[in-house]
């Protein structure tokens, strides 16, 4: 508690930086933000819940949400593992997310992510690649012996991937039933047909910076509107219309801005 609690902080401490390192093991921050939405949506979370119990009881209450625990609660929600049990029959962690075979494939041009789950669909892509022995092996149909050995075959999966085109191998993974994406760079979050299609980009003016474009609150609610684009306030904005909902008068609120108390734009 008597540290400053920034997102790179947080990634060490909880063990994230740990599992996002590179090939040589050595720890890196994830390529985001994450710590910091991550407390952002527990924070969400806290005060919906704290809000509901007031509703109910009449109280409230203070709620601390610490960005450690959040984050290694994050974490810690499937790594726990075999740590779980007192005493551990194991080491902590997920195996098949731990695997470094676990990754997006090379294809023939670019990266594809494919990810047989169930016995039916590794069945039907290994017979596919022209793999038949291990679509019937004992071991393979069965969940638990082919999650400790997932490494093997996401390895072939990965060598037989580097044979087509990413579009060839989305066709395919089409017919076959079996959950791909192409792997998209920033870029290409701009130009996805999902995102323009579901209207996750929005685009509005600015009072001081122009045109700009934003996205959506990606939630829908079947009996609310979809809320309209807002620019972030200006300091102080909204100060006075806060004040009089607190039933502060003309008066009050012009003496706390003389005073210093308050300021407004």
């Amino acid at each position: 508690a008597d540290y400053p609690a920034y997102d790179d902080i947080i990634q060490a401490a909880s063990g994230l930086a740990s599992l996002a390192g590179d090939a040589e093991g050595a720890p890196r921050y994830a390529r985001t933000i994450i710590a910091d939405k991550v407390g952002g949506m527990f924070t969400a979370y806290a005060i919906l819940a704290a809000l509901l119990h007031k509703r109910e009881t009449g109280r409230g209450q203070f709620v601390e949400v610490p960005m450690m625990e959040c984050l290694s609660w994050f974490v810690l929600a499937e790594h726990l593992g075999a740590a779980s049990f007192e005493p551990a029959t194991g080491p902590p962690g997920h195996a098949r997310a731990l695997v470094d075979s676990r990754r997006p494939y090379a294809t023939r041009d670019s990266h594809i992510a494919v990810l047989p789950y169930t016995t039916a669909q590794w069945q039907r892509f290994l017979r596919h690649i022209g793999r038949d022995d291990l679509a019937n092996a004992g071991w393979v149909m069965d969940t638990g012996q082919r999650t400790t050995r997932i490494g093997e075959l996401y390895e072939i999966a990965g060598t037989a991937l580097r044979q087509r085109t990413t579009a060839e191998w989305m066709a395919v993974m089409q017919e076959l039933d079996v959950p791909a994406m192409p792997v998209n760079d920033l870029e290409g979050m701009l130009r996805d047909p999902q995102l323009l299609s579901s209207g996750f980009f929005e685009h509005y003016d600015h009072p001081t910076e122009g045109r700009l474009m934003g996205t959506a609150f990606p939630v829908r609610f079947s009996e609310m509107p979809d809320r309209a684009p807002a620019v972030a306030p200006r300091i102080g904005e909204h100060t006075r219309a806060i004040l009089e909902r607190l039933d502060y008068d003309d008066d009050g609120i012009e003496a706390l801005l003389a005073a210093g108390v308050i300021g407004a734009p």
